[in-house]
């Protein structure tokens, strides 16, 4: 039985640095099991997505108001902080 749990979370904010609301962060590839996890982002930008599996995963943001994004985290034991800014067009 697989115990492991690694966080990755942060807030997603605009260039002028505001939190935006709303945004969807997707894990879009990695090393272990990651299929359907996404998470939304809160009034305060913050988000927060778990994995059952550590490693190398690739984060997609999304919001109606700004072009996608793309970050990629190494997920480990240590839940790891990833604050993403998202630039308009």
């Amino acid at each position: 039985m697989n115990t492991f749990n690694g966080v990755v979370f942060g807030v997603v904010r605009d260039e002028s640095l505001s939190p935006v609301r709303g945004a969807i962060v997707y894990i879009v590839s990695g090393t272990g099991s990651w299929r359907d996890i996404a998470a939304l982002s809160n009034e305060r930008g913050e988000y927060r997505l778990s994995v059952m599996d550590p490693g190398s995963y690739e984060l997609l943001v999304t919001h109606v108001d700004f072009p996608s994004a793309r970050l990629c985290v190494e997920i480990g034991e240590e839940a790891i902080q990833a604050d993403i800014i998202l630039y308009k067009a």
